[in-house]
């Protein structure tokens, strides 16, 4: 498989998160859960999860329209290896921060190993161009 089919799996895995994110207001009924605690935190949450977002779609943007700079540039790699770093972080802060014995949390433990896995794989594919 080429790098540009590789970016562009990276795209669409970080284009569902995107979309996962902003789901989550109705799947973790925010509605109801967010009054419970104060203010300021309910405001940061919020904040967090939109700028998230926007990370998410536009890294999917970035792997689906910029692949040739991607490949070529010092940028590109950089950027692919923040890309795996960002979900091994996430991968380790399901264990310190969840129950990831809760079935949800170890589908997602899963998901987010994969994404390691994916973008790992295409730094390293970069890496030997």
């Amino acid at each position: 498989m080429s790098l540009i089919t590789f970016d562009r799996a990276c795209g669409v895995y970080e284009f569902g998160f995107g979309l996962f994110h902003l789901g989550f207001p109705k799947l973790l009924r925010w509605g109801k859960e967010l009054p419970k605690i104060s203010k300021d935190n309910a405001g940061v949450m919020q904040i967090l999860n939109l700028c998230l977002a926007f990370k998410f779609f536009w890294s999917a943007y970035i792997f689906w329209t910029c692949s040739e700079d991607l490949k070529w540039t010092k940028l590109g790699k950089s950027f692919k290896l923040g890309q795996a770093i960002f979900w091994s972080l996430r991968v380790v802060e399901q264990f310190v921060y969840l129950n990831v014995k809760h079935p949800v949390h170890q589908l997602l433990t899963i998901i987010f190993g994969s994404g390691v896995l994916l973008h790992g794989y295409n730094y390293k594919l970069h890496k030997g161009e």
